[in-house]
């Protein structure tokens, strides 16, 4: 066998035994949080845990995406930031902000309030309470563009978890108008109402209500499993900061933009709803 082949060969060994390795690694870590999730309970706004055990608290950070051309894999990049540690057998639960994007080709970021067992039979494990309540403050509630005669206009509504409004348009020439939330900083992006022609519609978008208790491995969990939580295949929801974009949609020119800045933040208060304890690995 010539050179070539044989280190070809080898190379597929070597690929074969790393996938067999993360795939021990990551039912390992699914059994770990598994049990851990269901000997847990939720009493009042109290998260019981099975055991006294150290935790760290902090935020994780992830990012996802796919890289390299030949052999493509899809990388994902951790980062926990740690604020304190106490040692207990309960976690009081209280709203904190959180946000998860993941696009449809798999681009992914997650930032998400955690608590890190640090120590004993479920060490690494990662307990993230998703308490979601909203402030939501819009810098103008009006935005208008517009090309020779025609224009197109947004009235822009904020709510309790949620925004609306109507989209106007005047056109002849041009195609329409569309309204889209964006997250710059993530280049998330979800598109609210859109209008061919002149006419008028309007829109409401309400962000995640339902609280939620996910359970997560430090070394392991998988931000694109944050779909099964999430029950979407694209999800964009959370705090911080987005922008809301009209644009005015212009044949063989550049289109017109107006925008505005849209600030969610964590409100005072507690979700009616009881959180649902996720395994996401």
């Amino acid at each position: 066998m010539e050179g070539g082949g044989a280190l070809f060969i080898v190379f597929i060994f070597i690929m074969l035994g790393i996938i067999l390795m993360d795939m021990e690694r990551e039912a390992k870590a699914r059994k770990k949080c598994t049990e851990l999730a269901s000997s847990m309970r939720i009493d009042g706004r109290t998260l019981v845990l099975p055991e006294k055990t150290r935790l760290l608290r902090g935020t994780l950070r992830i990012r996802g995406e796919w890289i390299g051309a030949k052999h493509r894999h899809y990388s994902v990049q951790r980062e926990l930031r740690t604020s304190g540690e106490f040692t207990s057998d309960r976690i009081e639960l209280e709203p904190e902000g959180f946000f998860v994007f993941i696009g449809e080709n798999d681009d992914a970021w997650v930032e998400l309030p955690v608590y890190v067992i640090a120590e004993g039979r479920f060490r690494d494990a990662l307990i993230s309470p998703v308490l979601p309540t909203y402030r939501i403050e819009a810098r103008e509630n009006s935005l208008g563009t517009s090309y020779n005669d025609e224009y197109a206009h947004l009235r822009l509504e904020t709510g309790r978890g949620m925004i609306s409004g109507r989209l106007y348009t005047s056109v002849a020439k041009c195609r329409g108008a569309r309204v889209e939330l964006i997250h710059p900083e993530s280049k998330g992006k979800e598109k609210l109402v859109e209008v061919q022609g002149s006419g008028e519609k309007d829109f409401e978008r309400r962000f995640w209500e339902k609280p939620l208790i996910l359970v997560m491995d430090r070394n392991v969990s998988d931000p694109r499993k944050l779909r099964e939580a999430f029950g979407a295949r694209r999800v964009l929801e959370g705090h911080g900061k987005y922008e809301v974009l009209l644009t005015m949609d212009i044949p063989l020119k550049q289109d017109e933009h107006a925008g505005t800045e849209l600030l969610i933040e964590p409100a005072e208060g507690f979700p009616e709803d009881s959180p649902e304890i996720n395994v996401v690995v």
